[in-house]
């Protein structure tokens, strides 16, 4: 994951030119409406719409023509677009994959919805026969299709979690699940905003807890939803720092974030787990293919399966995180173990714990964070195959260089070891010069 969040950042963008659009006003970069894209309440952690959406879109045709479901193949697909805006992506689903018999797009705002008419009709006959516009809240467009779609698309303006639950009942067995979030902020647990204390404690809790044992924040006069603290940035106050943003990854996604140099990762990992909760619900699960940390924001493709059987083996793939608070060190403890001693099959609460009260090495404490997904983010047989279809086709894609070192970056990880650390922290740490990469990774390599 490390890998892909530098290559990411090394190429350089180039221009998508497959759909066009009129010069008239487009919607791809509209502001936000209140409460967010699709209604459902704002996101003080979001960033703005990504730039990067050629990137993203062009991946997403890639994964989408490798990993068709069947449907694809006999002419019958149907793709929903449940955030569409501009309706550019939309129009390249129909125009540049085979297989697909229609487009759903749809987006919450009547004027947008007007642009991406236009835009469809700008692109000819073609377009105008596959991509069907809707005026819609997304969730109830995939709540009244179950198991419709064989693929969907969810781009919104910060937060997907609102539309996971719906969007895991509408594909089809075996479809594809794409999902974005631009909150990093949230998922990576930054700090440093200003918070109020949450009305359902007392006044006199939460300034007790601001102020002991390190005394910070509201003062002790402060009181009930007036309080207002900033909470500063001193690492002997780390504790407190940055606990509000922490709580919204809870209520958002049902994790807690630790703000550490694999952070990204992590934010990958507990959006899978988030995505794997909600399938559970139905008998479902995913089966994660690609996934990435662009810029800023995070990209995963899904497959989403149904099997009784096989949801019993969810909290096997799901753990928690302890990070030592003195030095790089972390372990994960899954959330529940699969014992198939005996020749039976049972299905067991993890056994713990897995760390003891202090860090052996630096004596510190321990933050626990998740549960993240703990499996592999990646299918290396699918990515390798998706490698070779771009290179097969590599004049269609006017994003390939940039792809290609994504997915090149992808096969180079370990599959099967979540997280990762940091060589200058790891020096840093024990305070020693930090050696040039190359070396290290030579010496690592002629190690065996």
């Amino acid at each position: 994951m490390r890998a892909a969040e530098i290559a990411s950042g090394a190429l350089r963008r180039s221009k998508a030119k497959a759909a066009r659009a009129p010069p008239a006003p487009a919607a791809a970069k509209k502001p936000a409406s209140p409460g967010g894209a699709n209604g459902a309440g704002g996101d003080a952690g979001a960033a703005a719409p990504h730039d990067s959406s050629e990137v993203t879109a062009a991946a997403a045709l890639a994964a989408a023509a490798a990993a068709a479901p069947d449907s694809f193949s006999g002419g019958g697909a149907r793709i929903l677009e449940g955030l569409a805006a501009s309706g550019l992506r939309s129009i390249r689903y129909a125009l540049e994959l085979d297989g697909v018999a229609r487009v759903d797009a749809n987006d919450l705002d009547p004027a947008v919805v007007e642009t991406m008419r236009s835009n469809i009709e700008f692109n000819g006959g073609a377009a105008e026969a596959k991509v069907q516009t809707f005026n819609d809240d997304a969730r109830l467009i995939m709540l009244k299709s179950h198991q419709v779609y064989d693929a969907i698309d969810l781009d919104p303006y910060g937060t997907p979690a609102h539309l996971l639950d719906s969007a895991v009942q509408a594909v089809s067995e075996g479809g594809l699940l794409m999902v974005t979030a631009t909150d990093m902020a949230v998922l990576c647990g930054n700090s440093g905003e200003r918070a109020r204390p949450p009305s359902s404690l007392a006044a006199s809790t939460w300034a007790h807890a601001a102020a002991a044992p390190h005394g910070c924040g509201a003062p002790a006069g402060s009181t009930g939803a007036a309080a207002e603290f900033r909470v500063p940035r001193s690492a002997a106050r780390a504790r407190l720092h940055g606990v509000p943003r922490r709580w919204v990854c809870w209520t958002k996604y049902g994790s807690y974030p630790i703000h550490r140099p694999y952070c990204h990762e992590s934010a990958v990992r507990i959006l899978l787990a988030c995505i794997e909760q909600h399938a559970n619900r139905y008998k479902r699960y995913i089966t994660p293919i690609l996934s990435l940390s662009i810029d800023f924001y995070v990209r995963v493709f899904v497959r989403i399966h149904t099997s009784a059987g096989t949801v019993k083996r969810s909290a096997s793939k799901l753990a928690y995180v302890y990070q030592s608070q003195g030095c790089d060190s972390w372990v994960l403890q899954r959330v529940g173990e699969v014992d198939t001693r005996g020749g039976g099959v049972k299905y067991t609460p993890a056994h713990g714990p897995a760390v003891p009260q202090q860090c052996p090495e630096t004596g510190a404490r321990y933050l626990m964070g998740g549960p993240l997904w703990a499996e592999p983010i990646h299918d290396q047989a699918f990515v390798s195959g998706l490698i070779a279809k771009m290179d097969a086709e590599k004049d269609h894609y006017a994003q390939h260089a940039r792809i290609k070192g994504l997915l090149t970056s992808v096969t180079e990880e370990l599959p099967d070891v979540p997280l990762y650390y940091s060589l200058h922290d790891v020096c840093k740490t024990v305070h020693c010069t930090a050696p040039k990469a190359q070396i290290f990774r030579s010496a690592i390599i002629n190690a065996g």
